[in-house]
């Protein structure tokens, strides 16, 4: 995927801070679109740890 909204907006930020702006505005297509992104970026980060085995506990237990 080539998340080009969440880039964009992302380099837009930078831009207003370096102008020292405290607010950026933009349209809601834009806004609808970098939801759209974030979105597909977590599930891509999802599909991506389900296959990792992880041990939540590599502890014993000890009966006493």
């Amino acid at each position: 995927m080539d998340y080009k909204s969440l880039k964009d907006f992302l380099a837009a930020i930078k831009r207003a801070n370096l102008r020292g702006d405290h607010k950026v505005t933009l349209p809601m297509k834009e806004a609808i679109d970098i939801q759209n992104d974030i979105a597909l970026l977590l599930l891509e980060l999802k599909k991506r740890n389900t296959n990792v085995e992880t041990t939540l506990d590599g502890g014993g237990f000890n009966e006493e």
